[in-house]
């Protein structure tokens, strides 16, 4: 067997150096104290292995969601996208998509989008967009940040066909 060291945080939020070892038919393992500089790595460590972890999980369910998800970094330029996006511009793959800065959404929408707007608040409106060859109607939600953005865009086009042959 192999030896191990890690960093640790215990529930009441203490960082701890873990090692372990073998010795003939023993294992030993070692809890130790971490302060000061290497404490503050130690923490970072803890942090960025947690968010890790949770954008990984986030970035699946949304390369998975049957609706177009996208990111755009600070310039304004896509970042991110998944399958469905990909699908719904007729891309071969999102990074394919990426590459080629293909938008979902035409430039005067985009415009509209920039200018209306407010950073930190969820910014929400119907466009029509191309969709797999079909003209659909897409209720467009987007958020803008200092370093970039993301949006998402659901297909409202069989809801609202729907609400019209009840009025009828």
């Amino acid at each position: 067997a192999t030896g191990f060291e890690l960093i640790a945080e215990t529930r009441k939020g203490d960082v701890l150096e873990v090692t372990g070892a073998t010795s003939g038919s023993y294992a030993i393992v070692k809890f130790s104290n971490i302060t000061g500089m290497e404490e503050d790595r130690a923490r970072l460590q803890v942090t960025h292995d947690r968010l890790s972890r949770s954008f990984d999980h986030v970035e699946q369910l949304l390369s998975k969601v049957p609706m177009p998800v996208w990111l755009r970094d600070g310039a304004g330029q896509l970042s991110w996208v998944n399958e469905s996006y990909a699908v719904a511009i007729d891309s071969d793959d999102p990074q394919q998509a990426v590459e080629n800065n293909l938008e979902l959404l035409d430039t005067e929408m985009i415009s509209r989008i920039s200018e209306e707007m407010r950073p930190g608040e969820l910014y929400e409106n119907l466009f029509p967009a191309t969709i797999a060859g079909d003209r659909r109607k897409m209720q467009v939600f987007c958020v803008e940040t200092d370093t970039g953005g993301a949006g998402m865009a659901v297909d409202r086009s069989d809801v609202d066909e729907g609400i019209r042959i009840l009025r009828d």
